[in-house]
């Protein structure tokens, strides 16, 4: 066996255990999956591609030409979940998804046509294969020089590692098809993706994908991958290179791998989001008890005031005011439960609102409890008077917004900061903008911020924008986000309000 096999079967081991530990995170990061996805693809177009070289099989070969466009996808997708746009090019992808399982398909033709739809390594299939990487490798290299342009600090030094590692697999990959077309050019794919591969894996694994990782993890991942890998050698040196029992052994190795993956990841995911559901109920259930504390200890008092007052065989009238208590209290418990009920729901009850006095009122609750480091400034456009909206629901939903900028800039360790909170008419809509100067969020964490029950703080729900989102949606209108790392984080709300 020579030294290029053993670095390829090194190299094949090593995509298989960076695959196995990228699943097996898959709940921590949107870079998880897509990673796992890659470099499962790359080691099986590798592992295909070595047992053409050492059993002259040419199936192998075959297979391993229908495995190479399919790549385009998961990178594709890795590349623009780290640039926070993955869900914005959502369709592209499934374009290039759907093109690339057709190129699949018929790559593996000849194994069972005398005459194939696409003869596998000509000139058709390099231009075919091209159609396929070129728009993944043109789009996600503009959208990383966009990043690069906008990003600061640590993430744009991530994003020119990433269009580094984009021209070296890419350069690698033409150098290929053009190699294949005819062109003499020698072929780098091998090395090329090893090494685009590699600067890939240890930007995204930096970013939060290593997050409560274990050092047994990454060892398992490894030793998994390795394995694998061994089996394979085994059968390649002791089965005849025409028996179908390499072809088979080789294909359930592969499925034996990938079905043992699949429940484990599964199961670590649904377990993570029970454990966030959960996690969530309790505190929605916390707030609540919060809110009906004090109807409830009034209520109390007061019942308690007057039995004192039977037993001492006083008269009742100077208990009415105890009674008028009960009466009040209780009526704004079942207020407290209407608006729970209704909040869950997010069913708007639209009525003419002052909507100047309401910003004042939540602004200045909001300073009360605010850090007194922390300025909230609020500029109200004149035009902005009387509309129909639910008060309620544009009340909670700024009360997110200001309390989560609040909280950006006091987890960020800052001694001071400022929120600015603005409202004008746009084109017959309410026009309302949160802005802070805080840390602001990476593309990743911008991309999921919306998302139920994610959440970047300890004691988060992870409900707090997503609420937000259904509020602007109840009201016909929309929730958008601007942030950046070291430049603060803005957020819109646009409301579609009616003047009263």
């Amino acid at each position: 066996m020579t030294a290029q096999v053993v670095i390829n079967l090194l190299a094949a081991a090593a995509y298989l255990g960076l695959a196995i530990f990228a699943i097996a995170r898959g709940a921590r990061s949107p870079l998880a999956r897509p990673l796992g996805l890659l470099g499962g693809g790359l080691f099986l177009y590798h592992s295909l591609d070595l047992l053409d070289d050492l059993t002259g099989l040419h199936a192998f070969l075959y297979v391993a030409y229908a495995v190479a466009p399919l790549l385009a996808f998961p990178l594709g997708s890795l590349l623009l979940a780290f640039v926070g746009e993955r869900r914005r090019f959502a369709t592209f992808l499934h374009i290039i998804g759907g093109y690339a399982a057709l190129l699949a398909v018929l790559s593996l033709t000849p194994l069972f046509m005398t005459s194939p739809l696409l003869r596998t390594g000509d000139v058709g299939w390099a231009l075919a294969a091209m159609g396929c990487v070129v728009p993944v490798f043109g789009l996600s290299f503009a959208r990383l020089l966009r990043h690069v342009r906008v990003s600061e600090g640590a993430e744009r030094a991530k994003a020119r590692l990433l269009v580094a590692a984009l021209v070296l697999g890419a350069g690698s990959v033409v150098f290929d098809l053009a190699a294949i077309a005819g062109t003499g050019l020698p072929r780098l794919s091998h090395v090329g993706l090893l090494a685009a591969a590699s600067i890939i894996a240890a930007v995204v694994l930096d970013a939060r994908l290593l997050k409560d990782a274990t050092t047994s993890a990454g060892f398992a991942a490894a030793a998994l991958g390795a394995t694998a890998v061994l089996i394979q050698m085994a059968l390649v040196q002791q089965v005849d290179s025409t028996s179908a029992v390499l072809w088979l052994g080789t294909v359930a190795i592969i499925v034996a791998v990938v079905a043992a993956l699949r429940p484990v990841a599964e199961e670590a995911m649904r377990e993570r989001s029970r454990q966030m559901e959960l996690a969530t109920l309790g505190r929605f259930t916390e707030q609540m008890a919060h809110d009906l504390r004090n109807p409830l200890a009034a209520i109390r008092g007061a019942a308690e005031f007057i039995v004192a007052e039977r037993e001492a065989g006083r008269e009742l009238s100077a208990a009415d005011q105890m009674l008028g208590i009960v009466v009040e209290r209780t009526r704004r418990i079942e207020r407290i439960l209407e608006t729970y009920q209704r909040l869950g729901r997010v069913e708007p009850s639209f009525e003419a609102t002052e909507v100047a006095r309401l910003l004042e009122s939540v602004v200045a609750g909001e300073r009360a409890s605010a850090a007194a480091s922390i300025e909230l400034e609020l500029t109200v456009d004149p035009k902005v008077k009387r509309l129909c909206i639910d008060p309620d629901l544009v009340t909670h939903a700024l009360e997110n917004l200001i309390r989560n900028a609040k909280q950006a800039i006091v987890g960020a360790g800052r001694e001071s900061g400022r929120v600015r909170i603005s409202a004008a008419l746009e084109d017959g809509a309410l026009a309302l903008v949160v802005e802070d100067d805080g840390p602001g969020m990476d593309a990743r964490t911008r991309e999921q911020a919306t998302d139920p029950f994610f959440t970047t703080k300890a004691d988060g729900s992870g409900l707090g924008l997503a609420f937000v989102v259904k509020v602007a949606k109840a009201h016909d209108g929309r929730v958008e986000l601007e942030s950046a790392v070291g430049r603060g984080t803005r957020v819109g709300l646009t409301l579609r309000a009616a003047a009263a």
